[in-house]
């Protein structure tokens, strides 16, 4: 059982939950996944493909799959245009990865301590998806100047 009590000005409410701490923190984290799958668009991390769809003055595209219709029947992969957005956070591995796309806004400004991964992980991952929708960039970096 968990106990929360929780205050607000002069009144206080105990709250019971009937569950165990692990039981509440599996719940939390499935919530947490959730809204992840929501907020984001998931898509294929294929720079490859992108650069030689670029190279021959095609759009760049990622391959959508079809969630099941009823009854379990497979729909075919189609090709779709990339998504305008900003790489937020990649899951997957070396031959499989996929990048989670904010797809809100096209405007961010990252600050970090140094040697926390800005560049390596943030960064190339960016200029590899944003040459896809634009043909020019502008990056700065005051440590360099």
């Amino acid at each position: 059982m968990i106990k929360l009590k929780i205050k607000y000005g002069n009144c206080q409410t105990d709250l019971r939950f009937p569950c165990t701490e692990k039981e509440m923190n599996a719940a939390l984290e499935r919530i947490h996944k959730a809204e992840i799958r929501k907020t984001y668009r998931h898509i294929p991390f294929t720079p490859k493909k992108w650069r030689k769809q670029a190279k021959h003055n095609q759009t760049p595209t990622m391959t959508a799959i079809a969630p099941r219709k009823l009854l379990g029947k497979k729909t075919e992969p189609t090709e779709e245009a990339l998504p305008q957005g900003i790489v937020v956070g990649c899951k997957g591995g070396k031959h499989s990865t996929t990048a989670m796309i904010d797809t809100g806004d096209v405007h961010v400004l990252m600050i970090g301590a140094a040697g926390v991964g800005k560049t390596a992980f943030w960064l190339y991952p960016c200029i590899e998806y944003m040459p896809c929708r634009l043909r020019k960039l502008a990056i700065a970096s005051p440590s360099y100047a």
